[in-house]
């Protein structure tokens, strides 16, 4: 099986090394699809710079809907920091590449920039025609990228941004150095938080259809992007690659609608699902910032009409909270009140149980609840559920800390017999 190497070898004619300054393609000085030629000490690639008027909208969102509060609170979600994030510091970034690999004998062949200028939304290409003129085009990539403080991808994280590295360290330039220290939002992780359960999967298509109603018409998949490329390799006929370069500019305006959606979801501005609004409430917490949490997690826990294991879900992240914080003055209500609706909430009684067992040192309730949580228990076996592994856990914790109780409760008993001497 020939390698990619032996491929490409293939397409140049065989190993002779051209230099730099030669023209590798018989593409013409005049390039088709808007590009123009780039020449540098390296060599010379292809580029190309298209601007869209902010008015333009990505689904319901239009380019301009991004604002520095709604960034400043993404970042302090995604990375827990209170410096301010103005859209022109943003660079959206995707790329088409030979393969699916991150080692060195894949090549990244279009480098899709998008950025704020001059109240427009610009996005540039810099597309390689030959494998030989890569240096030309990193060297002018780190160049362009230098001014951008947060870089935002689709799965950039685990793919794009890690191979535009390796191609730095595979040519040994120097150049790499002066990349920026990016602040990253991969804008996949978020997704997973708030979509895992609700899709098939949480390819890019999929969220941008789900979030932004997107649905493409004629579009290139990805997937084709290596063989069309090495089919130009062969022929060198740019007008080939068309769908490949609207295929990436549509990604990058998915990005932008994408990272607004987000914005407005987490920001409050437009109202999430009761599973997206739940999900967001357990970001804050892993973030470790309760009193946001709260905000969301409240409401959720006495809206009437959600389903019952989602008000469950919220009320038992909130105990979380102010159990954390001991806020017992809270706790214990939210925990009765709890009880008033959902009496089958073996959680709840159990942490009842706790709070009388260890803060109270009452072991009469707290041997109560305990006993409340096995009768709750004992219903469900009777209903079928018994041979759950939750069910099987939650008894025989209920049971222990039964036992626990009735001893305890006997030794205080030993104890008072004794002072009074009996």
């Amino acid at each position: 099986m020939r390698t990619l190497r032996d491929r490409l070898r293939a397409y140049h004619g065989g190993t002779k090394k051209e230099s730099p300054s030669a023209d590798p393609t018989p593409i013409p000085e005049k390039a088709p699809l808007g590009f123009v030629w780039r020449e540098n000490a390296q060599g010379r690639y292809l580029f190309r710079r298209r601007t869209f008027s902010l008015e333009k909208r990505v689904g319901p969102y239009p380019l301009d809907s991004l604002t520095g509060e709604m960034l400043s609170t993404f970042a302090r979600l995604t990375e827990g920091s209170d410096h301010p994030v103005e859209p022109q510091e943003i660079l959206f970034f995707d790329t088409e590449t030979t393969g699916l690999g991150t080692g060195a004998g894949t090549y990244v062949f279009l480098y899709g920039l998008g950025y704020y200028r001059d109240s427009t939304l610009v996005v540039e290409h810099y597309f390689l025609p030959d494998i030989s003129q890569e240096r030309a085009l990193l060297q002018d990539f780190a160049e362009a990228v230098r001014p951008f403080r947060v870089l935002v991808t689709y799965n950039g994280k685990g793919f794009d941004w890690g191979l535009v590295e390796t191609r730095y360290d595979f040519h040994r330039m120097p150049d790499r150095s002066s990349l920026p220290a990016w602040r990253h939002w991969d804008l996949l992780y978020p997704a997973r938080r708030l979509w895992r359960h609700g899709l098939p999967s949480c390819r890019l298509s999929e969220v941008e259809a789900k979030c932004l109603a997107i649905r493409r018409q004629g579009d290139v998949p990805g997937r084709l992007a290596p063989a069309l490329y090495f089919d130009y390799l062969r022929h060198h006929d740019l007008t080939q690659l068309d769908g490949v370069f609207r295929h990436n500019e549509q990604d990058l305006m998915t990005l932008v609608g994408l990272l607004a959606h987000l914005c407005h979801l987490i920001h409050g501005e437009v109202e999430g699902s009761p599973e997206e609004r739940l999900a967001i409430g357990r970001w804050w917490i892993a973030a470790g910032k309760d009193t946001e949490a709260e905000a969301w997690l409240v409401p959720l826990s006495r809206e009437n009409g959600l389903p019952l294991s989602l008000r469950r879900e919220a009320r038992r992240l909130l105990s979380v909270i102010w159990k954390r914080g001991g806020e017992w003055e809270t706790v214990v209500p939210h925990w009765k009140r709890w009880l008033e609706d959902d009496p089958w909430s073996v959680y709840c009684w159990i942490e009842l149980a706790k709070y009388y067992e260890h803060q109270v040192r009452d072991f009469e309730q707290a041997l109560q609840m305990t006993q409340k949580a096995l009768e709750v228990l004992g219903t469900k076996r009777l209903l079928g559920r018994a041979f759950s592994r939750e069910w099987r856990y939650e008894w025989e914790d209920a049971r222990k800390r039964e036992r626990r109780l009735l001893k305890k409760l006997a030794n205080r008993h030993h104890v008072g017999q004794l002072d009074l001497g009996i």
